[in-house]
């Protein structure tokens, strides 16, 4: 009798050590959840300073500072040289389509101010006025439509795209991005939302939360 109460302590005794491996693991997945979402946040202040402009076509001998200052006075905006850190294409040359030899869509231009509050007050101005295009800003073609956007690290984008998408599979009004950070509003009048995890994700922007 005695070898069966031991051998009974013995098992309770596995089965809480098995129990209490759960709060460990689940304290050990919070905390990587948690250290990634600081390195995207690290990664993503980086940026602070940066926007890109989607649809300016690419060729050989393009100025893209001129083009950038140009679009800041469209915009109604005074931007010089001197506010510009840098201004390159995002990511490596595209190649030509075959066939057909039609060029790819164009690399975004990424623009780097050395202040902040300049960027901003370019993003301000764009959404102000939507419809702006590359005619308008002295660029030979076709009439393309210009986006201004503040720049995303690659996680980032995917976020954005992701809560964009969902939003509009629940039928929220406003999903919009400021700093880095992607805001919802699911209604006119309503407070508005950060969504900056997956758990928010699910917890705001899940079919069942917005059917009630």
């Amino acid at each position: 009798m005695d070898n069966f109460d031991q051998r009974l302590t013995s098992s309770e005794q596995r089965i809480r050590a098995v129990e209490n491996l759960k709060p460990s693991y689940d304290d050990l997945k919070l905390a990587v959840v948690q250290l990634q979402g600081q390195m995207q946040s690290q990664a993503q202040s980086y940026l602070r300073n940066e926007l890109e402009i989607v649809g300016i076509p690419e060729s050989n001998n393009e100025n893209l500072h001129h083009t950038v200052l140009a679009t800041a006075q469209k915009l109604g905006l005074v931007l010089e040289v001197g506010d510009i850190d840098w201004i390159d294409r995002a990511g490596p040359p595209r190649t030509r389509i075959q066939p057909g030899n039609q060029p790819q869509r164009s690399r975004p231009v990424v623009v780097r101010l050395l202040r902040r509050t300049k960027r901003e007050e370019i993003i301000k101005a764009a959404r102000v006025r939507k419809n702006l295009n590359t005619t308008d800003v002295g660029v030979a073609g076709p009439a393309v439509k210009l986006f201004v956007n503040e720049r995303l690290t690659k996680e980032g984008r995917l976020f954005f795209r992701e809560v964009r998408l969902r939003a509009q599979q629940c039928d929220v009004k406003y999903c919009w991005l400021r700093n880095g950070v992607t805001y919802i509003r699911k209604e006119e009048g309503k407070a508005a939302i950060s969504i900056r995890t997956s758990e928010d994700l699910e917890r705001h922007l899940a079919p069942q939360v917005l059917s009630h």
